[in-house]
């Protein structure tokens, strides 16, 4: 009983000694001296409480993990059910991107973008790209050889709208074979973006590619796409795509989810 009086006091005393000490932006310097009272949780401080370095990384990375439903429709319908995985970089103006995809018996290119983007104005930027695409998966004929482009954008950005032009090169490496010729391609996209909420945006692409097989009609491509965020890290797309010239054409789906960091 002679412990009970003492704790029983200090148990009393506990909050009026945590009501006397305020900390509203909880930098660790009491109100009373704080001479910087609204300085984020991220901020490191000085004596005064006033910021002296932020603890916020310029590096920042993604994981996005999802699922591809191919039609190919030509004289025989073919069905793909592909798992896809992209991890990027972020680094201020810079974007490194690794994208690859693969079923239960096969894999598709892997495909590596790295992109620096550089402000012209307020409203335009442009933004300089080196593609490679890996060929991990092996066509019958071992003739899939890595392949290299260089692309460009013309980025329009104002408000909730943005809008780019861009263009794309491909030195494609495979092995001409007897009855296959390959060549290098050039691809031309427009497109359009528009911000419907903070955490909505929809956006369309129209894409036109030359085929890498010679005698072949250029592939045209529409793309419809909304991306959904749930919040600062964890976010949803969605996203259709349909793919044809002269003698095939294809429909893909796709449902993409992500986690920013």
């Amino acid at each position: 009983m002679k412990l009970l009086k003492p704790a029983l006091s200090l148990t009393l005393l506990l909050p009026f000694n945590l009501f006397a000490y305020s900390d509203i932006d909880l930098d660790g310097v009491e109100d009373a001296k704080d001479k910087c009272p609204n300085t984020l949780l991220t901020d490191l401080v000085d004596e005064s409480g006033c910021k002296v370095k932020s603890l916020v990384s310029k590096h920042h990375f993604d994981i996005i993990l999802g699922k591809k439903y191919t039609t190919m429709k030509n004289n025989k319908n073919h069905y793909l059910n592909i798992n896809t995985l992209q991890v990027d970089y972020y680094y201020k103006n810079f974007t490194l991107a690794i994208l690859t995809a693969k079923n239960r018996s096969m894999s598709e290119d892997t495909y590596i973008n790295a992109k620096y983007k550089y402000k012209l104005n307020e409203i335009f930027n442009l933004e300089n790209s080196i593609n490679i695409v890996l060929p991990t998966y092996h066509s019958y004929f071992n003739n899939n050889k890595t392949d290299y482009g260089i692309s460009t954008n013309l980025n329009y950005e104002k408000d909730d709208i943005s809008m780019f032009i861009g263009y794309r090169y491909t030195f494609i490496n495979d092995t001409d074979l007897e009855k296959i010729n390959y060549k290098n391609t050039n691809s031309y996209s427009l497109g359009a973006g528009y911000n419907i909420t903070t955490n909505i945006l929809l956006s369309t692409t129209l894409n036109r590619t030359n085929s890498i097989y010679k005698n072949i009609d250029s592939l045209n491509a529409i793309n419809l796409s909304a991306v959904y965020s749930i919040n600062d890290n964890w976010f949803i797309n969605l996203s259709y795509t349909n793919i044809s010239n002269n003698i095939s054409n294809s429909d893909i789906s796709s449902l993409k989810i992500g986690y920013y960091y």
